[in-house]
């Protein structure tokens, strides 16, 4: 494919103790068919053998594109990632955890796309492969493209996907000053509608051309992890981001449900599942933190469209939380217990 000399997409690939997977990464996005790409790896501090193998790859590479930036000590991926932005020399930008792999045409099918429309975000569909090696695979409806700008937003805000499947404008980062929380878990959910908020063109790839990893060890998967509870604070910071912006009261019904999956719904269940104590102290705080944000949770127009049972938990829940506890963990014990049957 000939590409413009003007346009290059930069991909940033943040690592962390990824020696298991890290080739197989490389190997997808050396080999893309898009070859106006340069791709920078940022070791987050890993103390396995993962900055040794990029060596190695680098060295006995032909494609003289790809540098590695390495951090003396682990800062976390939120700030890998920006330090990534921060050294990209292309006008486009896209992003790739280093566990997962990608279709050897995804970047040059997102650019054409971009070229065609000169939109500010491109994305495809995608696939969860488990290590078991089950696929399944995830679309955003087509059909949200096809709406005006505004309607777009509505729906992207509830269904955004994942950032890495998708292509940027460089500029919507520069220009509105968007980056990852530092310090945090969960920095995708906050940059994500930031960074939609922000745009006025959307378009999408109707294929799956990028492979997600769901590794049982990934760090937001990791049982009794205390920075699960970063989840409250990305949250938090997706109301006061859009507040800053002027986006907030245009997209507030949208955005208070987003918060209320995110803060609320999704967090309640899982600090029943995710740990071996649970914490009733955090539960009291979400239970009021909820409200500081918005009034109500009934009222919201897309209340209706959370699935029935998440409903009925949100009932109980404000009704008594050990009655909520024991429901949740008992139905989880029988699902592991038929899992393993």
């Amino acid at each position: 494919m000939i590409n413009s000399n003007e346009d290059k997409i930069s991909v940033v690939v943040p690592v962390f103790n990824r020696q298991k997977y890290i080739k197989r990464c490389l190997d997808s996005l050396t080999n893309q068919t898009f070859r106006n790409l340069e791709i920078i790896i940022v070791d987050d501090g890993s103390t396995d053998n993962s900055v040794e193998m990029i060596r190695d790859y680098i060295e006995s590479s032909i494609d003289k594109n790809i540098y590695l930036i390495t951090l003396k000590e682990n800062k976390g991926v939120s700030y890998a990632k920006n330090v990534g932005i921060e050294s990209a020399k292309g006008n486009l930008i896209g992003f790739v955890d280093s566990d997962d792999f990608i279709e050897l045409n995804m970047y040059e099918k997102l650019y054409e796309k971009y070229k065609e429309t000169n939109a500010d975000i491109v994305d495809c569909d995608y696939a969860i492969q488990s290590e078991t090696n089950n696929i399944k695979r995830i679309s955003i409806p087509n059909y949200i493209f096809q709406l005006s700008e505004k309607e777009q937003k509505k729906h992207l805000i509830r269904n955004h996907g994942r950032i890495v499947t998708k292509l940027f404008k460089k500029n919507l980062f520069v220009h509105n000053k968007i980056r990852f929380p530092e310090g945090l878990i969960y920095e995708d959910n906050e940059a994500i509608i930031s960074l939609i908020l922000c745009a006025q063109k959307f378009e999408k790839i109707d294929e799956h051309l990028y492979y997600y990893w769901q590794s049982e060890k990934s760090i937001t998967r990791t049982p009794n992890n205390p920075a699960f509870f970063d989840r409250l604070i990305t949250s938090e910071n997706i109301i006061n981001n859009a507040v800053k912006q002027g986006y907030y009261y245009e997209f507030q019904e949208e955005i208070n449900i987003r918060f209320i999956e995110l803060y609320y719904i999704n967090t309640i269940i899982s600090c029943v599942t995710k740990f071996d104590k649970v914490p009733y102290q955090k539960l009291g705080e979400i239970k009021k933190g909820v409200y500081k944000h918005i009034s109500s949770i009934e009222e919201n127009i897309y209340y209706k469209n959370i699935p029935l049972k998440q409903r009925i938990y949100h009932k109980i829940f404000q009704f008594n939380i050990r009655i909520f506890i024991f429901i949740i963990k008992n139905e989880f014990i029988m699902k592991r217990y038929l899992k393993r049957c």
